[in-house]
């Protein structure tokens, strides 16, 4: 029995891995939506980053790491857009206090 293997140029095995990215670039955006794609873009740029740079031999350390900072990107642009566009409540004591008809103050909404 003879095994053959195919083997890929440079050039094709580039533009396979980008068509994959690419497929899965929108899958993530059909099922998950726009912070999906953010996240696994975040995760593909620091397993990119590790398998050019061998910034660590232990691939396990390096999928946990880059699941770790798609959720901080993630946790940080939520964050900060909930500051920006004022949907997260101010604490009580900063709230508006508005006197209610029985005479009790109770915070504006």
């Amino acid at each position: 029995m003879v095994s053959s293997t195919v083997m890929l140029t440079e050039d094709q095995a580039f533009w396979f891995t980008i068509g994959l990215f690419a497929l899965i670039g929108i899958i993530t955006l059909a099922r998950q939506g726009w912070w999906g794609l953010l996240q696994i873009t975040v995760f593909c740029g620091v397993m990119g980053s590790n398998i050019q740079w061998h910034w660590t031999p232990n691939n396990y350390l390096a999928g946990l790491l880059a699941t770790l900072a798609a959720y901080l990107v993630t946790i940080a642009l939520t964050k900060l857009l909930s500051l920006v566009t004022r949907q997260e409540r101010l604490p009580y004591s900063h709230q508006r206090l508005k006197p209610h008809v029985s005479g009790r103050i109770e915070p504006t909404r």
